[in-house]
């Protein structure tokens, strides 16, 4: 068991005025900036904190620890994967990356948040970026967490590293190990992270069991081309298996809870004449899960053994330069971002479709950004910035009527809102404006102004989870 905290503070003012999904608020706070064992070089950036997970207890979920942080909180409907909130924005309110991909969990009702897929032994570090500050993550982000991997550069001296931790807590009968072992040279290397953890359920202050226990083991490998210390090329291979996941507070378990990711990230520093930075990065995640309500535990009487199986896959990439100029240093790029889900829910007793809860959803963003920051003088700087993301969604199995709730989710849609999910295409605009001053003390002052916009998620649009009468209905509203 170990605990190590370390922190500081700095002290923000703040003044930002921001729209979201088409409603303005004014936000105007005094902030105190927590950070927990700092391990990058400090930027000097307001909103931001870093954590260092090696510093961190391994049986701590990771989105769990980000709480120790003023301003962001979390909840969980099981023991496993706390789905955070940054100042009161969560779900997709927040752009969660992992290692640079976006990895959309498979549950509608969020049993399966993207950080139920970042174990805390993958991960050197965790950025939360409070508010707007960027807009390179995406769009309609009140928020963003990066959950990061960095292995340092191998030389003569130190061919081979491996390190290797274990843990328990003793409420709940948690425990985890892990391993990380890598070698390489100057030019090539290799790195494999392994962890495992299990849960049994826990219990309460009333000393009542509480259903929470699940069993999580992930690999991931990491192979680099570092052919000098300015460029370097990485491909990882992760795969996360979650199994028996119990939910106290919802009508099904888990059996089944898996993840495949792969990404190919590139990135050269120092290039010759203004171009400062170049980062190329690519990806794909596959995310399987079941539910239902018999496998972990027993149905309440009169109720048929159900079933809902899901799939959501993303795919996605990004460009970034920096550019240095007169009048500044220039960020701009262009992403784009893939995620199809599929989700049906089956009465297992007869064997028939009961419901198509996400009939084929396909949500497909592209975006491009621009951001400048201009040094007034040594201690006053501006930054401002534009972005556009065009946004098309479309649901392919919108007309499937299942046969023992004779209603198809377009029939649903159209019952409830008078639409069907017809192809449709949005068009975002956001920015933000900030000037900074740097104090002697090393504290910053800043006010800023930003705009966001996010397109609302397959569950949003396009649950069509039918029922007997009304209340027993979950449907989404396809247009925006």
């Amino acid at each position: 068991m170990k605990f190590v905290m370390t922190c500081t503070a700095t002290a923000v003012m703040c003044a930002m005025a921001q729209t979201a999904l088409s409603e303005t608020a004014l936000d105007v706070q005094a902030d105190v900036i927590d950070t927990i064992v700092i391990t990058a070089e400090d930027d000097n950036q307001p909103g931001s904190s870093t954590v260092a997970t090696g510093e961190q207890s391994g049986t701590r979920d990771t989105a769990e620890m980000l709480r120790d942080i003023p301003g962001v909180s979390g909840s969980r409907i099981g023991g496993h994967g706390t789905d955070p909130t940054i100042r009161g924005q969560s779900q997709n309110r927040i752009n969660v990356l992992l290692d640079g991909a976006y990895v959309h969990g498979g549950c509608p009702n969020r049993m399966d948040p993207p950080t139920a897929y970042a174990p805390t032994a993958s991960y050197e570090e965790i950025t939360v970026i409070k508010g707007v500050r960027t807009l390179e993550y995406g769009g309609g982000a009140g928020g963003t967490i990066l959950f990061n991997r960095e292995t340092r550069p191998f030389y003569e001296d130190e061919p081979v590293r491996a390190s290797a931790e274990a843990g328990y807590r003793s409420n709940g009968n948690i425990w985890d190990a892990a391993i990380d072992v890598s070698a390489g040279s100057e030019k090539f290397f290799g790195r494999f992270i392994g962890s495992h953890m299990e849960a049994d359920n826990y219990e309460d202050g009333g000393g009542n069991e509480i259903r929470s226990g699940f069993e999580e083991s992930n690999g991931t490998l990491i192979l680099g081309f570092t052919p000098d210390s300015d460029h370097r090329l990485d491909l990882t291979l992760e795969a996360q298996r979650t199994d028996d996941l119990l939910y106290a507070g919802a009508g099904m378990d888990s059996p089944v809870s898996d993840n495949d990711t792969i990404r190919l990230k590139y990135q050269a520093e120092n290039m010759p004449g203004m171009l400062d930075k170049l980062k190329i990065e690519a990806y794909r995640s596959e995310v399987a899960h079941v539910m239902d309500n018999y496998t972990l535990r027993t149905p309440p009487m009169m109720m048929d053994d159900m079933r809902a199986p899901s799939t959501s896959d993303t795919t996605g990439g990004r460009i970034v330069l920096e550019v240095d100029s007169d009048i500044g240093h220039w960020k701009m790029g262009v992403d784009m971002q893939n995620n199809d889900r599929d989700a049906d829910r089956f009465n297992d007793t007869s064997g028939n479709l009961n419901s198509v809860l996400w009939p084929g959803v396909s949500i497909d963003q592209t975006g491009a950004f621009v951001e400048l920051e201009h040094d007034l003088d040594l201690t006053n700087r501006i930054i401002g910035g534009i972005r556009y993301d065009h946004v098309t969604s479309d649901a392919s199995r919108a007309d499937i009527d299942p046969p023992m709730m004779p209603m198809s989710p377009n029939q649903l849609y159209s019952l409830y809102y008078g639409a069907t999910a017809e192809k449709r295409t949005e068009n975002n605009w956001g920015g933000l404006l900030r000037f900074e001053h740097d104090l002697d003390s090393g504290d910053m002052l800043y006010a800023g102004i930003s705009r966001t916009v996010r397109t609302a998620d397959a569950t949003e649009k396009y649950i069509a989870s039918n029922g007997m009468s009304p209340d027993a209905r979950w449907v989404g509203k396809p247009y925006p």
